[in-house]
């Protein structure tokens, strides 16, 4: 089933691991326009909280500390492309530089300060409430991220990489046959054997080699991002080379992203010369009433691609070309593991669909047993009637999530021993009417196909336990 809401349900938005983070760019000095496989903002930060929001802004911190197992490194934010935090447990946080360097270890900083766009509010956030933080790019980041004369790529024991120059004139080492200084000049990369307590292997320009003890403990390092970090100690290098090896090291052929079988987007005109028509309504007769077609929204323009689900019988239209579909299963588990398919839009708002068979439950039941679990709900609207002609209930919740306010959107649609839910989730400084237009809109897409829903085996029954929230407990 789905996990539960405001806390477990909506998106999931040992010892010392290494940890090697791959920067998308083709070569140094490029600009980032995505990391942890997330695309960067031109005019926003944007935060991808644990419980799965998702909250654009600005944030307003001067710096960030990390402790990095060779180095206390402290950061200007406006010189980090974002940072993850999924890590925190193995002390693999890590932060992703706007020039590609990467650090992991521990962030220091117990607050992020955070200015939410639209309503200018500003709020301290702790850090362990926050998975990702992407900040804004800037065309002037090409040429603040590029390699500087002389610089080099030093690869640490833990995974990080990081440009710079060592500040020293050479490396003495102490071989089987003497002590050896190379210039540093002469130096075309070095390799450190940890299990050796400091052997080095020097390859140096003209093609020779030197291998023995180094015989210095500590360097310091001036990185191009411009901070010095003193007292690293030879064995928290991996190794050392120069930046046009390492860059070309980097590269890496693009892959394309599979589709998962059964889901299909069929591709249609950039512009449909007349809307899309209004779903059908056939109502539902009971003996105590008939229910009501559900106000739909205005009808936006269609738009190139509608996503259909052959395994599930439904279809659905984006609302307008800011959005986008989200069907890999890979993406959808980092959303929520129960969805069938999402979609997000540019602004930072999700819709997530899930299909669960469930004969017998009826479907004010069901709504409550998902009502939402956060602080200080307050009810907006909740109207039973039909969607499509099928049997549907419509309800939109605000609350407080993370000190933040946010509104909560859900249309529940019966259809035979199914029930779906369409669940859209956001921040109320995201909202204005035109995207509160796309999101019912977006809804009020949903049509079965003729191909009908998989024939489901039917669950033993779920007995209530102390009221209809707990009626199906999360997974």
């Amino acid at each position: 089933m789905r996990r539960g809401i405001g806390g477990s349900i909506l998106w999931r938005l040992g010892g010392l691991c290494l940890v090697l983070v791959l920067v998308p760019t083709s070569a140094r000095g490029a600009l980032i326009t995505s990391i942890f496989g997330k695309q960067r903002l031109s005019d926003q930060d944007v935060i991808y909280f644990t419980n799965g929001d998702v909250l654009r802004g600005e944030a307003t911190n001067r710096e960030i500390t990390l402790l990095t197992p060779y180095a206390r490194v402290a950061l200007p934010l406006r010189k980090c492309a974002g940072f993850s935090l999924e890590g925190s447990e193995t002390l693999g946080e890590k932060v992703v530089a706007i020039n590609g360097d990467s650090f992991s270890g521990i962030i220091e900083d117990r607050l992020i300060t955070f200015r939410i766009g639209g309503s200018g509010a500003e709020v301290p956030i702790r850090k362990e409430r926050i998975r990702l933080l992407l900040l804004r790019r800037s065309a002037l980041e090409t040429s603040a991220a590029a390699p500087q004369t002389g610089s080099r790529a030093f690869v640490m024991a833990n995974g990080d990489r990081v440009t710079g120059k060592l500040s020293a004139a050479g490396l003495a080492v102490l071989t089987e046959y003497g002590e050896v200084s190379v210039p540093l000049s002469e130096v075309e990369s070095f390799e450190v054997e940890r299990e050796s307590g400091g052997k080095v292997r020097v390859r140096k320009t003209v093609g020779e080699s030197v291998s023995g003890m180094l015989q210095t403990d500590e360097f310091a390092l001036s990185l191009d991002l411009g901070m010095r970090l003193d007292g690293v100690f030879k064995d928290r290098f991996l190794r050392v080379e120069s930046l046009g090896a390492s860059v070309a090291s980097e590269q890496q052929p693009p892959t394309a992203e599979s589709v998962e079988p059964g889901n299909v987007l069929s591709e249609l005109p950039e512009e449909a010369e007349e809307p899309p028509p209004p779903p059908s309504v056939e109502p539902t007769a009971t003996p105590s009433e008939t229910p009501k077609p559900l106000p739909t929204a205005t009808p936006l323009p269609l738009i190139s691609r509608v996503y259909e689900n052959s395994e599930y019988g439904f279809r659905m239209d984006r609302p307008s070309g800011k959005w986008k579909v989200i069907d890999s299963k890979v993406e959808l588990e980092t959303l929520n593991p129960d969805a069938v398919v999402a979609y997000e839009s540019e602004d930072g708002v999700y819709s997530t669909v899930i299909v669960e068979s469930l004969p017998g439950v009826e479907l004010r039941d069901y709504a409550d047993a998902v009502k939402p679990g956060l602080e200080n709900l307050r009810p907006v609207s909740d109207q039973p009637g039909t969607l499509s002609g099928l049997p549907a209930l419509k309800r939109e919740w605000q609350a407080i999530n993370n000190g933040i306010p946010v509104r909560f959107f859900q249309t529940l649609i019966e259809k035979g021993d199914y029930r779906v839910q369409i669940v859209t989730y956001t921040a109320e400084a995201n909202l204005d009417d035109q995207k509160i237009q796309e999101i019912r809109a977006l809804e009020d897409s949903f049509r079965p196909m003729a191909t009908g829903l998989p024939t489901p085996q039917s669950p033993a029954p779920v007995a209530p336990r102390g009221g209809s929230s707990a009626l199906f407990p999360p997974r």
